[in-house]
């Protein structure tokens, strides 16, 4: 019985921490209140920035696949 608890345990929690995580990064990922830095870059800064940003989600997709 106990064994069984653990398990169902285990399954929330592992979906609750990944939740935290993604909300964690959208929160990171969002600079808020830096729009005046953000204005100052011309726009080929933009771009690099949001490729840089859009590698960054992706690599910690592939760090969470990995802790599976």
């Amino acid at each position: 019985m106990n064994q069984i608890i653990n398990m169902v345990l285990r399954i929330f929690l592992r979906q609750l921490i990944k939740l935290g995580m993604s909300k964690g990064m959208s929160l990171m990922s969002k600079r808020r209140g830096n729009t005046a830095r953000a204005q100052e870059m011309t726009p080929e800064q933009q771009r690099i920035a949001a490729e840089q940003s859009k590698r960054a989600k992706q690599a910690m997709r592939m760090a969470r696949r990995g802790g599976r």
